[in-house]
């Protein structure tokens, strides 16, 4: 079967340009799933992320109090102990959040008994 010149250019126009709308339509598929992952980045990972970060201020605050109290005065002596008694429920209620978190963040076994014990 023979085609004239212009069928079969009109042929190939038309594979191409049927490629091209299924390529568009890949990349607007791609462009709106990303948007609904960045969405659960933002809206749902940044809280555990700043949970976590909550976490590590407070152990490193813990930490300055414990080498505070080595010496100075009584009455700093007296805030860091302060400190220490406050820091073990703030770490606990980030704890908490974690554990309660639909992104499983906490996944050693055991959750947050698998850490080793802070104070």
């Amino acid at each position: 079967m023979t085609l004239k010149i212009s069928t079969r250019l009109l042929l190939g126009f038309g594979l191409l340009i049927a490629l091209m709308a299924l390529t568009v339509g890949m990349g607007v598929y791609a462009v709106a799933s990303l948007g609904n992952r960045l969405d659960i980045i933002v809206h749902g990972h940044f809280k555990d992320t700043m949970d976590t970060v909550d976490i590590r201020e407070t152990v490193n605050e813990v930490a300055r109090a414990v080498y505070n109290l080595s010496g100075g005065e009584p009455d700093k002596r007296r805030a860091d102990v302060a400190r220490l008694e406050g820091s073990e429920k703030i770490i606990n209620k980030n704890f908490e959040a974690l554990k309660a978190s639909p992104f499983k963040v906490i996944n050693r076994s055991g959750g947050a008994q698998g850490f080793p014990p802070i104070i």
